[in-house]
């Protein structure tokens, strides 16, 4: 969720085009680590919130369709824990949320981070 765009007590994700958390990391580290220097920060950026968001279901955008067995919208065919990685976000705060085991109504997992 974005610190600027959405209230905390919202249950749904903030778009792309509204996200802070990404945006702002200024270092990551993990299994997919991007070593091609030929790849922008803004791709590597874009790169960690897909994987993130689809607990690494994908790690590149070029993977989205590319098979018949494409991501389930409830994430029930996505691993059951993701390693994810290390980040480094510059000073904010910054509102987040886990949609694994999310109903949208009556159970939801959110937090926020502040970084200072």
């Amino acid at each position: 969720l974005s610190s600027t765009h959405r209230d905390f007590g919202e249950s749904f994700p903030a778009t792309w085009e509204e996200n802070t958390i990404f945006s702002n990391m200024i270092d990551a580290y993990g299994i997919h680590t991007d070593d091609d220097t030929s790849v922008s920060w803004k791709e590597t950026q874009a790169r960690w919130a897909l994987r993130m968001a689809t607990v690494g279901y994908y790690t590149e955008f070029e993977e989205i369709g590319e098979t018949d067995d494409e991501l389930n919208n409830l994430l029930n065919n996505a691993p059951a824990s993701y390693f994810g990685g290390v980040f480094r976000f510059g000073r904010g705060t910054y509102n987040y949320m886990c949609t694994r085991n999310h109903n949208f109504s009556n159970r939801d997992q959110k937090g926020v981070l502040i970084v200072e």
